[in-house]
C-alpha cells in the first residue's frame, strides 16, 4: 500500500538507505539537496516498509499546496530495487489522484506506460579522462586546447562563489524573468555551495569574469546547474574549456550530466562532448489545467445537504 508521509514523519534512516541502494539514480532525491532546494517543503509517498519511495516537492500559494519541482532539481520519481511498471503506475495514480500537480519529473529509469511528454538530457559515463576525451567531436577537442596564449590571457578558477560571481550571474543570467527570481537561484546556489554539494568553475581575464558554471555534485553524477557566459566573449572556446575542466575534475569518479536543454544549440553543444542522450517522463500543466484540478478537488470536499 502507498501512503503519504509528511516530512516530519519520514524515517530518514530507511529513506536514505532506500535512495542510496535504489536501482534508479537518487542524487536529486538526497535529503540534504532537497531540504535546501525546496526549503524542506517536500513529503514522501512510501510503499510498504520503504520498499519504494517517491519524494514530492511542493510550493504553497494562497494556502494551497501545488506539486512543483524545486530549482536545480532535474527529476525525482520512484526509487526501488528494480523498475516495476505496475508499481510505477500505482505511484503515478496516487500522485495525480491526491494532489494538484503543476510540474513533476520522473526518474529516467521509471518506465511508465502512460502517454506523458519526455524531457531529454545528456550524460557522459564515468571513466578515464583521456578515453572520455577521445569521444569528443574532433572540433570540440580543438576547442579545448588551452594554448600558452590562452593561459597567459585567461585564468581558470575552481570552486569559489563570492560577490563577483553573484554580480556576474545577476547581470548575465538568461531565461529568468526578473531580479527576484535571479536572487532566489543565487541564494540557493550559495546554500548548496556552503553545504559542500555545489562546486564552481570560472574563467576570468583582466576584464573580469567571462564564464561561470555551477555544478551539483551527487554521489553518482555531477550535474550542470547554472552556466552563464558574457554575451560577447573574447575567445569563443571559453565555454568548451570550462566544461572540459569540470569533466577533468569529476569524470574518473562520477558521471557528468548536462541536465538537459530544449534549446537546439545547447543540445548540440552538449552532444559534441560525446554525451549520450537519455529521456525521462514528466507532468507539466498550464495555469488553466491547474485551476480546474484545484476546483474539482475542492468540490469533492463540499458536502451537499
Amino acid at each position: 500500500m502507498i501512503r503519504k508521509t509528511e516530512y516530519n514523519a519520514i524515517d530518514f534512516t530507511k529513506y536514505r538507505k532506500r535512495i542510496s541502494t535504489a536501482f534508479q539514480n537518487g542524487d536529486y532525491a538526497e535529503k540534504d539537496f532537497l531540504d535546501i532546494t525546496s526549503n524542506k517543503r517536500w513529503f514522501a509517498l512510501v510503499y510498504g516498509d520503504y520498499e519504494a519511495v517517491m519524494p514530492v516537492a511542493y510550493t504553497v500559494h494562497l494556502g494551497f499546496r501545488f506539486v512543483m519541482m524545486p530549482k536545480f532539481c532535474h527529476y525525482l520519481g520512484i526509487f526501488s530495487d528494480h523498475d516495476d511498471i505496475q508499481l510505477n503506475r500505482a505511484f503515478y495514480q496516487y500522485l495525480v489522484g491526491h494532489f494538484v500537480v503543476m510540474h513533476y519529473a520522473f526518474n529516467p529509469h521509471n518506465t511508465l506506460n502512460i502517454n506523458l511528454p519526455k524531457g531529454c538530457s545528456y550524460i557522459i559515463p564515468s571513466g578515464n579522462y583521456e578515453k572520455v576525451k577521445k569521444n569528443y567531436h574532433s572540433g570540440r577537442r580543438r576547442n579545448i586546447r588551452t594554448t600558452e596564449t590562452f593561459l597567459n590571457t585567461f585564468q581558470i578558477l575552481d570552486n569559489r562563489f563570492g560577490e563577483e560571481d553573484k554580480c556576474f550571474l545577476i547581470k548575465y543570467m538568461k531565461g529568468i524573468k526578473n531580479r527576484k527570481q535571479k536572487n532566489q537561484y543565487i541564494a540557493l546556489a550559495e546554500q548548496l555551495f556552503r553545504a559542500g554539494i555545489l562546486t564552481t568553475v570560472a574563467i576570468s581575464s583582466e576584464n573580469g569574469l567571462q564564464s561561470l558554471g555551477c555544478f551539483y555534485d551527487g554521489s553518482r553524477s555531477s550535474y550542470l546547474g547554472i552556466f552563464v557566459n558574457r554575451p560577447e566573449l573574447p575567445d569563443r572556446n571559453i565555454p568548451s574549456v570550462l566544461i572540459d575542466r569540470k569533466i577533468q575534475l569529476c569524470i574518473e569518479k562520477v558521471n557528468f550530466d548536462f541536465a538537459g536543454s530544449r534549446v537546439k544549440n545547447v543540445a548540440d553543444f552538449n552532444s559534441r562532448f560525446g554525451a549520450e542522450a537519455y529521456y525521462y517522463p514528466y507532468i507539466l500543466r498550464n495555469k488553466k489545467e491547474v485551476i480546474y484540478i484545484l476546483l474539482k478537488n475542492l468540490a469533492k470536499q463540499v458536502k451537499i445537504v
